[in-house]
């Protein structure tokens, strides 16, 4: 089967009508990160509920757009509105913060992922932002490619211990 170009390609929002289609997306991504870093993430089943869904489509400070293929959907981003916390050593930041974003397998390396990147970039700078943030798993050395191909950047860094040793300073 040959494979379906990018001109054929559609992002929009989603809608209530993509909420099949969106949970499959969502389960493929789960089963990649649940083999990408099984002592944090399980398979969840089901990966989402209505709720969940119709909370997100119904939040203003959420956005979830997909990457349909004539009538396929073979990506999905999920963009939240964010301001920094109140704290007063924090100066005024409102951003955007890239929560999900996924392609299914078979869709992978064809610039969907480019697609959705720069739909939300268009998104955010529409509304007058121009900060954009997301978390990558350390282990994901393909997405973190795919980043900083983008212009994205290290600037924080999350770290876990896990064990039930006592934390000794030694002086």
């Amino acid at each position: 089967m040959p494979r379906r170009t990018l001109l054929n390609m559609e992002i929009r929002l989603a809608t209530q009508a993509d909420f099949e289609q969106v949970g499959v997306v969502f389960a493929e991504e789960n089963q990649f990160h649940a083999e990408l870093v099984p002592e944090i993430i399980q398979v969840a089943e089901p990966i989402m509920t209505h709720k969940w869904y119709d909370d997100v489509l119904g939040d203003p400070d959420k956005t979830l757009f997909v990457a349909e293929l004539g009538k396929e959907i073979v990506g999905v981003a999920l963009v939240v509105l964010k301001n920094n916390s109140d704290d007063p050593i924090f100066t005024k930041r409102r951003y955007i913060y890239i929560d999900e974003i996924a392609v299914a397998a078979a869709h992978r390396g064809q610039g969907i992922g480019r697609a959705l990147m720069e739909r939300i970039h268009r998104w955010g700078r529409a509304q007058g932002i121009t900060e954009f943030e997301l978390q990558v798993w350390e282990r994901n050395d393909q997405a973190i490619g795919f980043y900083e191909k983008l212009g994205y950047q290290k600037w924080r860094r999350t770290l876990l211990f896990v064990g039930d040793e006592e934390v000794r300073l030694t002086a």
